[in-house]
């Protein structure tokens, strides 16, 4: 809790994202946020304050900031130090994430005061998506920054052009924001959210049918920057469990949309491929790990998106995955458990943790909903 003694009630509210403690940092907020959602929303509320408070204008519209400060220095300007980031350096996944969780907090409060205070706000933050979709399929393609996969180990997760996980991600906030905008009685952004939304399902679909998949970009020209097995591997051929991870609050929520309904057949078995494509054997064909996706320059693996995904599609999808006997072993009575970072390389195990905390594993909360 942060306050001004001249101003006492005024409360502000900070979380440290992890092992470099950047303040309020929204990517990770995305998954910690569950916690605060179910228990303590109003702290939720503090957060989305701050962000709000600090967005900044760039060129394709206002943006959320990646964080807001470092250790106790609140700056209002990010710390993270990457490609544009005096105004975001993931203008996508943060935008989208505000209105993810603006939408969990008013699902959890009914707060309708502050939806309709924040409903201008986030019509201005959804424009400035819809601003980096060049080519009119409903997915950004252009100043995007980074995501919050932020490794090269695999450039279609983490920057790729008509990126499918910021696509998906998209797509929730869009159906999110039709409800936020049906709450603040704005039909025109309403229906806008709902155009760009039904432009993202007719483009995942279109993909499907090409390809018997969803890959993990839908730009046929862009490439991974490793070999794989010697050969050059491109977006469309990719598949990665995390491309689901964008409707977790969706499912949080029982966020109902036809648009969503629509997808649900070919995002199941879309996931069930991405699945197995993402799992780690060894020589012998055992499961000794489970990394982001099929090509993954470093087999890394992240415990909590991997929990998350296993609701999803239980919850949505309607699959049973327990990706936590994967991890168990890794994290039972460890002062790493929260560790998202395992590279699951030769001789596959135990596979080395790059031992960086994070509070994403907070997610975990999800399962006692």
């Amino acid at each position: 809790f942060v306050y001004d003694e001249e101003s006492p009630d005024d409360f502000e509210y900070y979380v440290w994202e992890g092992e470099f403690k950047y303040l309020n940092t929204v990517d990770v907020a995305h998954d910690y946020g569950v916690l605060e959602g179910l228990y303590f929303p109003w702290v939720l509320k503090l957060e989305l304050e701050s962000w709000k408070k600090n967005a900044k204008q760039e060129e394709k519209g206002i943006v959320i900031p990646h964080d807001l400060g470092r250790r106790f220095e609140i700056e209002g300007i990010q710390a993270f130090k990457t490609e544009g980031w005096q105004t975001s350096g993931m203008p996508v996944e943060e935008n989208t994430n505000f209105i993810l969780l603006s939408y969990w907090y008013w699902n959890q409060t009914n707060d309708d005061q502050f939806i309709k205070e924040t409903a201008g706000f986030i019509k201005k933050l959804t424009q400035s998506l819809i601003n980096r979709d060049t080519n009119n399929n409903g997915i950004v393609d252009t100043d995007i920054g980074i995501t919050t996969y932020d490794n090269d180990g695999n450039l279609a997760l983490y920057k790729g052009p008509d990126n499918t996980y910021l696509g998906i991600k998209q797509l929730a906030a869009y159906i999110s924001a039709e409800k936020i905008f049906e709450i603040s009685n704005d039909k025109e952004a309403k229906d806008l959210a709902s155009q760009q939304a039904q432009m993202i399902t007719e483009s995942l679909k279109k993909a499907y049918d090409a390809y018997g998949f969803i890959p993990l970009s839908l730009n046929s020209s862009f490439a991974e920057k490793y070999l794989f097995e010697g050969k050059k591997v491109y977006g469309t051929e990719e598949q990665g469990f995390p491309f689901i991870i964008g409707l977790f609050y969706p499912t949080l929520t029982k966020l109902e949309s036809p648009y969503l309904d629509e997808l649900l057949p070919i995002l199941a078995k879309s996931y069930s491929s991405a699945y197995e494509k993402s799992l780690v054997k060894n020589e012998n064909g055992k499961v000794v790990g489970l990394q982001l996706a099929e090509y993954q320059h470093g087999n890394l693996g992240w415990f909590s998106h991997s929990v998350m995904a296993d609701y999803i599609a239980e919850r949505l999808l309607g699959l049973n995955y327990q990706s936590e006997q994967i991890f168990f072993p890794l994290i039972f009575d460890s002062p790493f458990a929260f560790t998202d970072g395992y590279t699951f390389r030769k001789p596959f195990y135990p596979p080395k943790s790059c031992l960086l905390f994070y509070p994403r594993g907070a997610a975990l909360f999800v399962i006692l909903n």
